[in-house]
């Protein structure tokens, strides 16, 4: 009986601090047409495309990932060809960053050509060349 007791105990207190160990991750969803989950909502697809966000090259749930969580077997599948196709091209950072603002400015995707803009320019594109494309 003692020995059962302790045996709970000790399982109850490795519990608690898994359970304070494992905090959920900041997720900073934001969104008026879909409303913004907590990881503790999230069905497990969900919670499998944000792991993979969250420790992927991104780190992050920006962009269209709140959305994304409504179907999140297609999304884990987008994101990964998205991170493939941004951070394992054979272009040079700087020359795919171009691409990407350059898309962005022919189809008026104002969020992609703010988050790229920087990239682009962080990557050593030229201010100038950054400019001009801004002003079409």
């Amino acid at each position: 009986m003692r020995v059962q007791l302790a045996c709970a105990g000790v399982l109850g207190l490795v519990v608690t601090v898994m359970a304070q160990n494992s905090k959920a991750p900041e997720l900073n969803l934001v969104g008026d047409r879909f409303k913004p989950l907590t990881y503790q909502q999230m069905t497990p697809a969900q919670k499998t495309l944000t792991d993979h966000l969250m420790s992927g090259e991104r780190k992050s749930m920006g962009g269209p990932f709140n959305v994304l969580l409504r179907s999140p077997e297609m999304g884990d599948l987008a994101q990964q060809l998205g991170a493939h196709l941004r951070f394992h091209s054979s272009l040079p950072p700087r020359l795919n960053e171009f691409a990407i603002i350059i898309t962005a400015r022919h189809w008026t995707a104002q969020y992609e050509w703010y988050v790229h803009k920087r990239n682009a320019l962080q990557a050593g594109l030229n201010p100038a060349i950054v400019d001009a494309l801004a002003a079409g």
